[in-house]
């Protein structure tokens, strides 16, 4: 179970990271401007 468990807290993970970048990207560029 915590394997199966780890797997899907990865996937959340990197999601939650990639949203994240995102954001902080977006935030940057209206920075910029």
């Amino acid at each position: 179970a915590c394997s199966a468990r780890t797997g899907g807290a990865e996937a959340d993970h990197s999601s939650l990271v990639k949203a994240l970048e995102i954001l902080s990207a977006h935030e940057l560029s209206n920075g910029k401007e």
